[in-house]
């Protein structure tokens, strides 16, 4: 469960970002980012801190930060739910080095089909990120927050998204922002 939560509430690609994680020393995540290291998680009290070494995206690293969202979910808060998950490990534990990628996703679709969930099959892991940028887009998150929040650098997220309503966003934002040749 830890791993999905983390998943969804960074944007992690689960197989490359998620799986290799290490917990990090009394909230210094930096310290865990050897040479050899690809990503640490580490918890203050008040946020946590996930640094990856490297991503798709961005080859110099990145550092993603997450504060209480229990005004959202309780269930999901990454704070209050994976806070005390990461106090609880010693620091430069790997929780999921159990996990290959095919582990993980057959764990998944297991669960999911315990839930019952109808098509649990065709569940994949790239689904938390997916379904967080969805998340966000419906709760009317601007085109440029969701590309922040998930570090994409084209529109390659739009494929998670339904388009019809990204192009109706984006109309609307246009017009707030003023750009309507008509006022020119």
């Amino acid at each position: 469960a830890m791993l999905y939560i983390m998943s969804y509430g960074f944007l992690l690609r689960v197989r490359s970002e998620a799986l290799a994680l290490r917990i990090g020393y009394n909230g210094e995540s930096s310290k865990l980012l050897a040479p050899r290291v690809h990503s640490a998680l580490c918890f203050d009290g008040s946020k946590l801190t996930f640094r990856l070494a490297r991503r798709k995206n961005k080859p110099g690293g990145s550092v993603l930060i997450r504060w209480c969202a229990c005004k959202l979910s309780k269930l999901l808060c990454p704070v209050h739910v994976l806070g005390p998950w990461v106090q609880s490990m010693k620091a430069g534990s790997m929780p999921f080095a159990c996990f290959s990628g095919d582990k993980a996703l057959a764990a998944l679709r297991i669960r999911l089909a315990r839930l019952q969930i109808p098509d649990h099959g065709c569940y994949i892991l790239h689904d938390f990120r997916r379904g967080h940028a969805q998340d966000l887009m419906e709760r009317g998150a601007s085109l440029c927050t969701i590309l922040r929040a998930g570090e994409w650098s084209s529109s390659a997220f739009t494929a998670y998204l339904d388009t019809a309503e990204l192009e109706a966003r984006a109309v609307i934002e246009g017009l707030r922002d003023g750009s309507s040749e008509e006022d020119e």
